[in-house]
């Protein structure tokens, strides 16, 4: 039921880690990044205050209401022995929803944000750059002053040395304005990424390109030799390159598989072949708690499980440091 208290990974996925249950109650073992494991109860898993809420509106209930859909696949799934492709157009729609919802995503996309306006900040401090950067941007600087002044006949090597001087005799008023213009960018960057999750959900609960991208791969249930574990992300994906697995893929990724872990003895895998998959059950526990950005949940806790604790968070970003800097330099040069 939608409220206050909003389940950023649904219930009915959670379920299937439980450890124990008591009565209609099912609990699991949390395993956090710096922390020490602990049991409770599924409810107080993965739930935020508000998270899909803005001033806007709410998707909370139309996430819930989407979501019984999605509890009797998952159901149906958990007893299954089919071993050919399972054919249900739900599950690429259930991997495309998962993948928009969570606040592993919102984080993420966050964190690069912040990084990039925090290293172009570094870059502006030095007037040196920020001349530099105009110099190097004459087009966007004609557009500019074209804006301002429409009447304007100067030449662009004119306009330039305008800028230039203006810039020199402004010095530090420019910094000082640059600092403040930065400082608020930086402190509206966590409302711009929740409003910015919550308008995609509102445009549709399940993101039709996502799904169609993952309706052509062959689906299959494959039961695991151990104890598998859930990540915060809820999705695992195998990408071709030199970073082979990732939260979430990206618009020019090509995905070579996709991993889903629904309970504790079942996983989802999404591939090309028609052919049952082979998996490595306790990679895909490693992958999945380097993925994870906070948190794991695990229907037991053993030293296996334990000693997966340390790595959460290890590869979890949308986009490495190296990728980022790539980035602030195209931007700068």
């Amino acid at each position: 039921m939608a409220g206050i208290r909003q389940h950023v990974l649904p219930k009915l996925l959670l379920r299937g880690f439980g450890s124990r249950t008591k009565g209609k109650e099912v609990y699991t073992w949390v395993n956090r990044a710096g922390g020490v494991p602990f049991e409770t109860n599924i409810i107080n898993v993965s739930v935020e205050k508000n998270f899909y809420d803005d001033e806007t509106g709410s998707v909370d209930a139309g996430i819930t209401d989407y979501e019984s859909n999605f509890g009797i696949l998952l159901d149906t799934l958990r007893k299954t022995e089919e071993t050919g492709p399972i054919g249900d157009p739900r599950i690429p729609e259930f991997i495309a929803h998962l993948c928009i919802r969570t606040k592993h995503l919102r984080e993420s996309f966050l964190g690069s944000i912040e990084f990039l306006a925090g290293q172009f900040n570094t870059y502006l401090s030095d007037f040196d750059n920020l001349k530099r950067l105009i110099r190097t941007r004459p087009k966007m600087l004609r557009k500019e002053l074209n804006k301002s002044f429409p009447n304007n006949r100067l030449s662009q090597r004119e306009q330039m040395r305008l800028m230039i001087n203006a810039m020199e005799q402004s010095r530090s008023e420019m910094l000082s304005l640059s600092k403040v213009y930065m400082a608020a960018l930086l402190a509206g960057l966590p409302g711009a990424s929740k409003k910015g999750q919550i308008k995609a959900l509102a445009g549709g609960i399940v993101p039709e390109v996502r799904a169609k991208t993952y309706s052509i791969f062959n689906w299959f249930v494959c039961r695991s030799d151990r104890a598998l574990i859930l990540g915060d992300m809820g999705t695992l994906f195998e990408i071709e390159g030199p970073r082979q697995f990732k939260s979430i893929d990206g618009k020019d990724d090509k995905i070579t598989r996709i991993f889903l872990p629904f309970s504790a003895s079942r996983l989802l895998v999404g591939t090309k072949p028609t052919t049952i998959p082979e998996c490595d059950f306790a990679n895909i526990n490693r992958l999945t708690a380097k993925c994870s950005r906070e948190y794991f949940i695990s229907s037991k806790l053993d030293s296996e499980i334990s000693e997966l604790i340390p790595s959460i968070g290890g590869d979890a970003e949308l986009l490495t440091k190296q990728e980022l800097e790539r980035i602030i330099l195209n931007l700068i040069h």
